[in-house]
């Protein structure tokens, strides 16, 4: 009894350690089951958010419609939508032409330059101001110009007394030639020989004073034709558009200083596909209208150029502006409008270009 009691004993310690065992070793295989599930978690999480769903749908705006003529809308659409290809011509709208982009300008326009070195002594004249031909624009300063020509003054004058005192000499040596073969028989011939020699050293002499003086006097015609355009003048009636320099500057030859513009004759240059320059005609209507003022002029072409721009590949046209003489004031150089062409004269002349006018539809002239 003794002995069985004991090994009972001893038995129930090694079958709580066993059940200890197994408790930590399903414990850690818990604890490792969770950490492996929580490390799952946020990639599950994250993959349906990095693709988007097959019902999500992206929703793009719709293209602005083009407006006539705009060859860098045209193409900012293409790229858009697709590989670049050709740019599409703008399409001619019924019974008249699509509308362009026109400049106005001056029928006009001339640069004054210096046509000499020098300072500018003062340029009378502001951007704006009016001007009528021959008026004063600018004038270099002329104290080096008078110095010079007081020293060529002087320089002509011992040109010419170098050609008197070579004249006088030119007398004396005739007269002796001429005595010396009045009687040859007096006078060896050495003697005239030598008169012959001297004599036509002497007129040698009087060419080269003659020679000199005609230099000196060439010199001071250019100092003359110097001190007058050192005076700048208007060489139109006009307006000042550009003043290049002030007063005080140095100026070379051929440097602009003022730009002028025609005030009275405007002009209208615009550029249209090659296959509708073949239907513009001298004389054709046209009209372009001014969004910055506002207003809408009248004109006629006057030119179409023969060949295609290289640049643009557009032909170049060209009309006559028929300005009021109340908007004379109001029009500047350079100034961009819309053109259209396509009607008679006869349809708009009651017109006559004034200020202001409706937008241009399109299609209410006749075909041009």
């Amino acid at each position: 009894m003794v002995m069985r009691s004991t090994g009972r004993a001893r038995g129930l310690p090694d079958a709580a350690a066993r059940l200890v065992v197994l408790g930590l070793l399903a414990g850690l295989l818990l604890v490792l089951l969770a950490a492996a599930g929580c490390l799952r978690s946020p990639a599950g999480a994250a993959g349906p958010a990095a693709q988007p769903s097959d019902s999500a749908t992206i929703s793009v705006p719709p293209p602005t419609p083009l407006a006539g003529g705009s060859r860098v809308a045209a193409a900012a659409v293409a790229t858009r939508n697709g590989p670049p290809g050709p740019v599409p011509r703008p399409a001619a709208y019924p019974g008249r032409s699509a509308g362009y982009v026109g400049v106005v300008l001056a029928r006009q326009a001339v640069t004054v330059a210096a046509e000499a070195d020098g300072r500018l002594a003062s340029v009378s004249v502001r951007v704006g101001d009016a001007v009528r031909r021959g008026q004063e624009l600018a004038a270099l300063a002329t104290d080096v110009m008078h110095d010079e020509m007081t020293v060529v003054q002087a320089t002509i004058a011992a040109a010419r007394g170098e050609e008197r005192r070579a004249e006088l000499e030119l007398d004396r040596t005739r007269d002796r030639r001429a005595r010396r073969e009045l009687h040859p028989e007096l006078y060896a011939e050495e003697d005239l020989a030598s008169a012959r020699n001297a004599e036509q050293e002497a007129a040698a002499s009087v060419e080269s004073a003659k020679a000199r003086v005609a230099e000196e006097v060439g010199h001071l015609r250019q100092l003359e034709t110097r001190l007058q355009h050192a005076v700048l003048r208007a060489p139109i009636d006009g307006r000042v558009a550009l003043r290049y320099l002030d007063a005080g500057a140095l100026v070379h030859s051929g440097e602009p200083v003022v730009r002028l513009i025609s005030t009275g004759q405007f002009m209208l240059r615009f550029a249209v596909p090659p296959e509708q320059a073949a239907s513009i005609r001298k004389g054709a209507a046209v009209e372009v209208r001014l969004d910055s003022l506002p207003m809408s002029l009248l004109g006629q072409v006057s030119q179409v150029a023969p060949r295609i721009d290289t640049a643009s590949q557009m032909v170049f046209v060209e009309a006559d502006l028929k300005v009021p003489a109340s908007l004379l004031d109001r029009l500047q150089d350079g100034l961009p409008g819309r053109v259209a062409y396509g009607e008679s004269p006869s349809d708009r002349a009651a017109a006559g270009g004034s200020p202001p006018r409706p937008p241009m539809g399109r299609g209410s002239g006749r075909g041009g």
